[in-house]
């Protein structure tokens, strides 16, 4: 698949990846003077990167579509672990994976309130995904303990305020015997909170 470089493009295929939504003028080209030859355009360029074996991008109407079929969303994925009843440690390892970065990010627009709220929005849900996905993998019972305090390291670099990874990792350190690192962390946790 050919690379999308450009910010904006980056930010409606996202959009329409995860919303589907019609309003793409007003969102994506608030200052233009023609709104719908700047979609036209950015949806060309789109369709170049995507619609290399199969019209992933469709226009029915004046719609703009992007076929969820045919396009593999690592958010749509971490969705299906995260509602799994019993999710295989496996799984939650992926999904870990997917979510050890910041989400969504790069897509930053200026100059598009509603499309930032949006984005905001989808990344406040990711990582209520993550802090889900997270407990559950540390507490795996196949996940050895130094995994464990990797993981929930990586959980409390991503999550600055959470409550339960400075928690978990603290009671981890402990039960290891490593009583002076869980200080530590429960001494930058206070200092953070307070």
């Amino acid at each position: 698949m050919p690379l999308v470089s450009s910010r904006k493009t980056l930010a409606l295929m996202a959009y329409l990846a995860l919303t589907g939504q019609p309003h793409l003028c007003e969102l994506f080209f608030p200052d233009t003077n023609d709104p719908k030859a700047s979609l036209r355009w950015l949806l060309s360029k789109l369709r170049q990167a995507l619609n290399t074996q199969a019209e992933c991008i469709k226009t029915p109407g004046t719609s703009v579509l992007l076929d969820p079929d045919l396009i593999d969303l690592d958010v749509h994925q971490i969705q299906a672990v995260h509602d799994a009843v019993a999710p295989t440690t496996a799984e939650l390892l992926r999904a870990a994976e997917r979510l050890s970065h910041k989400p969504l990010l790069g897509l930053e627009l200026s100059r598009s309130d509603d499309y930032v709220l949006w984005l905001m929005g989808e990344r406040e849900q990711l990582q209520s995904l993550r802090t889900s996905i997270f407990q559950r993998l540390v507490t795996a019972e196949d996940v050895s303990d130094q995994d464990a305090v990797k993981w929930l390291r990586t959980w409390l670099r991503l999550d600055l305020y959470s409550h339960e990874a400075p928690r978990l990792l603290s009671q981890k350190l402990t039960d290891l015997g490593l009583q002076d690192e869980a200080a530590t962390v429960a001494r930058e946790y206070t200092a953070l909170v307070l």
